[in-house]
C-alpha cells in the first residue's frame, strides 16, 4: 500500500527538548499517558519534557472530502495557527505538525502546540476562578476579546466554533492576555455567507456570556467590537437576529 508521512518542526523549536524527544510522526502518535480530551476524530495529550509542557493533538480519523481533496481539519488548524501568528493574533505557539497519507487519502494528522504558561481557558476561569469577579480584570478581557473578534472579522475570517473553552487567558491580575486555541473550522468567507458566519461567532460567544456576564457587560463587548458608543438600527437588528438564533 502506498504510504507517505510528513513531520515538520517549526524553526524556533528545532533545538528544543521536544524536538529531540519526539522526532518523528510515529512518536508523536504514541499513546501518551496524560490525555486531556477525547473527541470523535481527535484527542489531546499533555506532554512534558524537562521544564516545558506541550499539547499533542492527534487526529486519528479524517472524514469528508477534505481527506481526499483540499485540506484536512489538521491541516486547516495548522494553517490557521500560522496565519494568526503572522497577523499578530495571540495563539498557542505551533511547535510541530505532520500528516499520514495512504493512496493519496489523508489518514491521520498531528499538531503540537506549546503550553501558554499560567493560563486557563475562559470557561474554566468563569466557573472556578475568583479573578473573574474582579470587574477591572473582566473589562480588560472583554475589550481584548472584542478587539480580537473585530480583527478576524475585518479580514472576513470567522472562527466557526468560538466557544469560551477555545480561548486561553493568562491569570495575571494586572495585565491578562487572551490566546486562541483549537480552530480547525475557521476560514474566510464571502458575502452573503460572511454575515451569517459573523453572527454565528458572536452568538457562540454570547451563549456563554449570558451565564457569567451582565447585560451591560455583554453590550459593552458588542459596542467595543463595533467601535461605537450608540447602537444603530442595523446593530439592533443584528443583535435581535443573534439572540433569536442563539438563545442560550
Amino acid at each position: 500500500m502506498s504510504k507517505s508521512v510528513t513531520w515538520d518542526i517549526e524553526k524556533p523549536w528545532l533545538n528544543s527538548g521536544f524536538a529531540n524527544a519526539v522526532n518523528s510522526f510515529e512518536k508523536a502518535f504514541n499513546n501518551h499517558e496524560d490525555r486531556v480530551s477525547l473527541g470523535r476524530q481527535s484527542q489531546v495529550f499533555r506532554y512534558s519534557t524537562g521544564s516545558e509542557t506541550y499539547y499533542i493533538k492527534q487526529y486519528f480519523q479524517a472524514l469528508g472530502f477534505g481527506a481526499w481533496f483540499g485540506l484536512s481539519r489538521c491541516q486547516v488548524e495548522v494553517r490557521n495557527l500560522k496565519w494568526f501568528a503572522a497577523i499578530g493574533i495571540n495563539c498557542a505557539p505551533l511547535v510541530a505538525h505532520g500528516i499520514e497519507k495512504k493512496w493519496f487519502r489523508i489518514q491521520r494528522g498531528v499538531l503540537v502546540t506549546a503550553n501558554v504558561k499560567n493560563s486557563k481557558d475562559l470557561q474554566e476561569i468563569a466557573e472556578q476562578e475568583s479573578l473573574f469577579s474582579n470587574r477591572r480584570w473582566r473589562q480588560k478581557i472583554i475589550c481584548q476579546l472584542a478587539d480580537m473578534t473585530k480583527q478576524l472579522h475585518k479580514r472576513n475570517f470567522c472562527h466557526n466554533d468560538f466557544q469560551w473553552r477555545n480561548i486561553l487567558v493568562t491569570l495575571d491580575e494586572d495585565s491578562p492576555e487572551i490566546f486562541l486555541i483549537d480552530c480547525p473550522f475557521g476560514r474566510r468567507f464571502r458575502w452573503p455567507v460572511l454575515t451569517y458566519r459573523k453572527i454565528k461567532d458572536l452568538g457562540s460567544l454570547d451563549e456563554q456570556a449570558k451565564k457569567h456576564l451582565s447585560k451591560t457587560d455583554r453590550l459593552r463587548f458588542y459596542k467595543h467590537y463595533r467601535g461605537i458608543n450608540r447602537l444603530t438600527d442595523t446593530d439592533k437588528k443584528s443583535i435581535r437576529t443573534m439572540l433569536e438564533r442563539y438563545p442560550g
